[in-house]
């Protein structure tokens, strides 16, 4: 049998990370790629972050998921606006000693 307390404790960093969807930019599948990030945290880091702070682990979860959520968003953006092209151009100059690309 399935308890209901541990089961509404567990589902709230997904309720967490679904009421922060309202805040983010993105498009739809970005934005539950996100939520999903959020909710993994939080199912994860939820023990943890409810020992260290003494909040209960429903609060801490739901905070989790809401925060995770908002940290997946900031990591997403930092990705798209990293020029991996130049990255590893500068990466196989340095390594082969190169000024440009090899022709």
């Amino acid at each position: 049998m399935i308890d209901i307390d541990t089961a509404l404790t567990k589902l709230a960093g997904v309720a967490g990370a679904c009421f922060s969807l309202a805040f983010l930019k993105g498009t739809w599948w970005e934005r539950i790629f996100m939520a999903v990030g959020g909710s993994i945290l939080s199912y994860y880091a939820t023990p943890a972050a409810a020992l260290r702070s003494g909040l209960p682990e429903g609060l801490s979860g739901f905070l989790l998921g809401l925060f995770g959520m908002a940290v997946c968003g900031k990591v997403w953006e930092g990705i798209q606006a990293t020029p991996i092209a130049e990255i590893w151009q500068a990466g196989i100059a340095k390594v082969f000693g190169t000024k440009g690309p090899v022709k």
